[in-house]
Formats: structure tokens, C-alpha cells, sequence
């Protein structure tokens, strides 16, 4: 599936809020299936339990990885819950040679960060990040957007999965130059109980061009996986 060469490259990205395994009954073979029998190279995971008394002291985006044998992964813990740690987190088949979290600006709500990876893929580089907004907030998710906005100018190219917890489309304005996975045109519903359209994937516009939205309705989740197969325009400038 992959079409790698000097000047462009081929992936698929997902974005897949899970509950912490909650709908799967904590059975992450569910959530695995989704990711691998699409062919997924690199997804951004929302809401993470790591060693909570709800998921039974389990490290779940471990567990996810040894379900999917996708070995390379990493977690951003935004706040400590229930004995344990909770947040968002990105899978990958590919190895991740660097990382950093950005600690959002949450009004004193639940703390929300901005994870970044950055993935080797066979020898190119990959950013990639993930994020979770607040759902109670508007002032808090447009304060959110303007730090993400701020983070983003710092790189050529991007990709950039998340919950963003809006249908409300004009949010994404505030990142220059990029494109969504998910379009206000024509809005595919990812969280069924509201029929809202919240779960989306961002990208550079210049560096990748992507193919139409994925839903995967069986998603062992309140909300449906998303998933895009998205081709790097060139990385002559890296070369």
C-alpha cells in the first residue's frame, strides 16, 4: 500500500477517540481490527487510560499496540484520574524518533494538550500530532486553537488529528494554509449520539493531498474512527 520514493510518500492516518476501551468491554482486539484491517500507518488516539481503576490498572495504548503489532507509540498525559493517568496518544508503524507535549490553555477546566510525534518513515520525516478540546467551553476550544495555530507555524508540513469537540467547521480557520479530512461542505458525522461532527484530521495543504473521508461505523466506541489516505506532495526540500 505504501509508495514510497525520492519525492513523494503514501500513507493512511487515522483519528479514533476510544473511550478507554469502555464500548469494547476493555477487549482492545475490536478497536485493533479497525486500525489494521484498514491498513492504518499512523493514528491519533483520544481519551487514554494508563493504570486507572477503571481499566484496571491496564496501560490501554500499550495493550492497543501489542493487539495491532504496531510496536512504536507514545502517550501525553493531559491530568491524573482514578489511580492512574489519563490523555491522548499516538500509534504508528513506523518508529517515533521524537516527541513533545504542549499543555493547552483549559479556562480551569479539564487540562487538554497538543502531542506531537515526529515519525520516521523509511527515512523521511513525519510530523504528526494529536489533540483533545474541551466540550464545554467555545472561549476555551478558540484559546486552544490559537496556541495549536501558534505550535503549527513552526513547521513546513503537518498532519494533525483530534476530538475537537465542535461541528462548528470556521474553528479550523485559524490555522493557516491547512485543508480537513472531514469538509464543512459536506460534514461526515463521527459521534452518532449527537450526530455531530467532531472528530477530524488537519493537514498542510502545500505537503499533502488527501483522498475522501473513511467512517468505520463498527468502531467499538461512542465515537467512529476516521481515517484518510493522504500522499506527500514532495520532499525535494528535505532531500
Amino acid at each position: 500500500m505504501n509508495d514510497l520514493n525520492l519525492s513523494a510518500m503514501r500513507l493512511r492516518f487515522a483519528s479514533y477517540n476510544i473511550l478507554h476501551g469502555k464500548c469494547a468491554d476493555k477487549d482492545m482486539s475490536g478497536i485493533a481490527k479497525n486500525i489494521t484491517e484498514n491498513e492504518i500507518d499512523i493514528v491519533g488516539i483520544q481519551e487514554i487510560d494508563r493504570g486507572t481503576l477503571r481499566s484496571e490498572g491496564r496501560d490501554v495504548l500499550k495493550a492497543l499496540s501489542e493487539a495491532t503489532g504496531y510496536k512504536h507509540y507514545i502517550f501525553f498525559k493531559t491530568i491524573s484520574f482514578d489511580g492512574g493517568d489519563y490523555g491522548i496518544g499516538v500509534l504508528s508503524r513506523y518508529p517515533i524518533i521524537a516527541d513533545a507535549e504542549l499543555i493547552l490553555d483549559s479556562e480551569g477546566g479539564e487540562s487538554r494538550a497538543l502531542g506531537y510525534a515526529q515519525i520516521d518513515v523509511n527515512g523521511k520525516a513525519v510530523s504528526f500530532f494529536v489533540t483533545h478540546l474541551s466540550f464545554d467551553s467555545p472561549t476555551a476550544r478558540k484559546k486552544q486553537m490559537a496556541q495549536i495555530a501558534k505550535t503549527l507555524k513552526n513547521y513546513d508540513d503537518f498532519v494533525l488529528s483530534g476530538d475537537f469537540n465542535t461541528s462548528d467547521f470556521s474553528i479550523y480557520d485559524a490555522i493557516s494554509g491547512c485543508a480537513t479530512l472531514n469538509k464543512r461542505e459536506s460534514p461526515a458525522v463521527t459521534f452518532p449520539e449527537g450526530n455531530l461532527s467532531i472528530d477530524n484530521i488537519v493537514y498542510s495543504d502545500n505537503a499533502w493531498s488527501f483522498g475522501g473521508i473513511n467512517v468505520v461505523t463498527d468502531s467499538y466506541s461512542d465515537h467512529y474512527m476516521i481515517w484518510g489516505e493522504a500522499v506527500r506532495k514532495s520532499y525535494n526540500d528535505l532531500i
